[in-house]
């Protein structure tokens, strides 16, 4: 679904998580998110429609 997709050992934990195109919002969290990577959390859901509002093409968002 997304080509960035950063996961710790188990895959229990989202590190990073997104699509880098030609004009890409990066968004910083701080807390990873656990759900696999075929699910949008809300707030990834937000950061999507946010990139779109924003006149972006695509978004990265990076836990920390």
């Amino acid at each position: 679904m997304f080509e960035i997709y950063e996961v710790n050992k188990s895959n229990t934990q989202r590190y990073a998580y997104g699509s880098k195109k030609a004009k890409s919002l990066f968004v910083l969290g701080l807390n990873p998110s656990c759900l696999p990577d075929k699910n949008l959390n809300p707030t990834l859901r937000n950061a999507r429609a946010f990139s779109k509002i924003l006149g972006f093409d695509s978004f990265v968002m990076i836990n920390i």
